[in-house]
């Protein structure tokens, strides 16, 4: 039986910043942990305004390696030492996570590295269509269409009996359906609304695939402006910061 889940949207906007809302986060609260899904650049001013901080997060899932999903990293992690973390945090990503989030941290602060060593961190990879098993999750990722030297992926989360899957960003592929299908939460890329642009979805294209899309519950993310200003236009649901979902 499924225990209480949380997941609040700490950061749904795109690179951009649209609409002042925040880069690319997901807190996800559960019994046996509490994940971060994406860290985008403004992920530690989200977790302290939903009244949150990284020392309540103990696993960060990164999609892929682009700053507004994975930029917020060494602001995380220098808070977690500035706090002194004892506790593991354990960062699952796609191939070269370590030597990324060591290289932004070190461009963004050079000369503190050493703040880096107290910290337990354990890293964790999924290429393609991979699973990575912890004893309180299970995540499954799969390859999708975006700038590919990022190493985009959607995933699969299913933590406390409960599935949470987010397609990360991406233009229509037919993993969609396979990354959504049946989850009880279902984030899905909607970048724009008629704008067409390589490597995400725009609304148009979202229509004609909805009849594929099975999930309990629809919520889509990733907006720019066009999007936001259409959003009376929209059908499925669309996220808000801080909006909080209980699983």
């Amino acid at each position: 039986m499924a225990m209480s889940v949380t997941v609040t949207v700490i950061g749904c906007g795109d690179a951009f910043f649209s609409g002042g809302n925040g880069a690319t986060c997901f807190f996800v609260s559960a019994p046996p942990c509490n994940v971060l899904i994406d860290c985008g650049a403004t992920a530690l001013t989200g977790l302290k305004k939903n009244g949150l901080s990284a020392d309540d997060v103990d696993v960060v899932v990164l999609t892929h390696f682009h700053g507004d999903h994975f930029g917020g990293m060494p602001f995380f992690l220098l808070d977690c030492a500035r706090q002194k973390r004892t506790k593991p945090l354990t960062i699952i990503s796609p191939p070269g996570g370590k030597v990324k989030v060591f290289e932004a941290f070190s461009l963004f602060y050079p000369g503190s590295e050493h703040a880096l060593e107290p910290l337990q961190i354990i890293y964790k990879e999924f290429s393609g269509r991979d699973t990575v098993a912890l004893q309180e999750l299970r995540l499954e990722s799969f390859p999708v269409v975006h700038t590919p030297q990022t190493l985009p992926h959607g995933i699969r989360l299913t933590v406390a009996g409960v599935t949470i899957a987010y397609t990360g960003d991406t233009e229509w592929c037919e993993n969609i359906p396979h990354i959504l299908h049946e989850a009880d939460l279902a984030l899905c890329d909607c970048t724009f609304f008629e704008k067409q642009e390589k490597a995400h979805l725009n609304y148009g294209m979202l229509q004609q695939h909805l009849p594929e899309l099975v999930c309990k519950r629809l919520l889509l993310v990733h907006f720019d402006e066009e999007m936001l200003l259409n959003a009376i236009h929209v059908a499925p649901e669309m996220a808000k910061d801080g909006m909080v979902i209980q699983l």
